[in-house]
């Protein structure tokens, strides 16, 4: 009987795991540690290893990201992840060889209760943790692996000078709460750390995964903890910052170079600059929503006050020459036109090269 309900139990967690994400092949033995550096303590809060630290191991999937606010530095994921350690002291004896007991849902939090464990959460969690399902499974021998599926609300420092051409790092930090470095070691299982392939962000190209271990401390505590720092890599698809929002300024921009090119007429002139200038104004406020609201410069906040500038500087110029000309100087306005058709492009253009040098360079 007892092997029937373990072999029942083994289905409905392939089931249930096979809706989640492809099982790890991984295994780590724990028949090798030695009896002596056992603890004999059977404690919720008493770790399983006494003069040396217990490794936990993990293997860490994200499945989809399903918000990044740049505003406030955030963003939500949902991930599915493995956790394996030794606790010689959940050993039992079994009738087959490898036999494991598996709990799932309410049975895996209530087995959770009763045993220890490593106690890890994410260090830069903003809101709480939704756990959407979890299992726990002990083999004969004390090997322990919790796996589940879960969301959460993450803090990550955004840069943005170089908008909309930045790429970003979506940073997940999972640290012990409870047990420095001397007695929970992290360790990330080779192979183990990505992303899944099925899901698109619409704004964001998923560049690749890193993972590596550091040391993290508590302020002015001298205990030490290891910590796994998760690094996500997404790309900001440019698309529709290029075709929607800069081609067009620049249209428009181009629009009032058209003022040197009409003959003598202050008033048609004058009045085609200030269209193009309320045109820009309103177009920066038609964008505004799907722009970052940040107090630093970014490299499209830069493109669109130089385009502003330049039809600035091509009222000013035919606001100085047509008064030259009232004051005498009859040939000013046909002198400035011939100058102005091909400098101010030029400056616009030279300097559009020369703010990408710097913001992208």
């Amino acid at each position: 009987m007892r092997a029937w309900a373990n072999w029942l139990s083994a289905v409905v967690v392939c089931c249930f795991v096979g809706q989640l994400h492809a099982e790890y092949a991984y295994e780590i033995s724990c028949d090798e540690i030695p009896k002596s550096e056992i603890s004999t303590k059977l404690g919720v809060g008493d770790p399983p290893l006494e003069n040396r630290p217990t490794i936990v191991d993990l293997a860490f999937n994200v499945t989809e990201i399903t918000g990044i606010d740049v505003r406030n530095g955030r963003f939500q994921f949902q991930a599915y992840t493995e956790f394996y350690w030794c606790d010689p002291r959940e050993a039992f004896d079994s009738a087959l060889p490898g036999e494991t007991q598996m709990f799932v849902g309410s049975q895996a939090l209530k087995r959770q209760e009763g045993m220890w464990n490593p106690d890890l959460s994410f260090v830069n969690e903003v809101s709480g943790i939704e756990v959407r399902r979890r299992d726990y499974s002990i083999r004969h021998d004390g090997r322990i692996r919790l796996r589940g599926y879960f969301s959460a609300n993450l803090a990550s420092g955004f840069d943005l000078r170089r908008f909309p051409f930045d790429s970003q790092s979506l940073s997940v930090q999972v640290r012990s709460l409870t047990w420095p470095d001397d007695v929970v070691q992290l360790r990330i299982i080779p192979g183990a750390v990505g992303v899944d392939q099925d899901f698109e962000l619409a704004e964001w190209a998923v560049a690749g995964v890193t993972a590596e271990v550091q040391t993290d401390s508590l302020g002015a505590s001298d205990a030490h903890f290891d910590l796994i720092e998760i690094r996500t890599t997404i790309d900001r698809r440019v698309g529709y910052y290029l075709w929607k929002a800069a081609l067009p300024l620049m249209l428009i921009v181009a629009l009032s170079f058209t003022v040197f090119w009409i003959p003598d007429g202050l008033a048609t002139r004058i009045r085609l600059s200030a269209t193009v200038m309320l045109t820009i104004v309103a177009y920066q406020f038609a964008l505004a929503s799907d722009l970052p609201k940040i107090a630093y410069m970014t490299a499209f906040s830069a493109f669109m006050t130089l385009s502003f500038l330049i039809v600035v500087l091509s009222v000013t110029v035919n606001t100085i020459a047509f008064y030259r000309q009232k004051a005498g100087d009859e040939s000013i306005v046909e002198r400035s036109d011939l100058v102005c058709r091909w400098f101010i492009p030029t400056v616009y253009i030279t300097m559009i090269a020369l703010g990408a040098y710097i913001f992208l360079g």
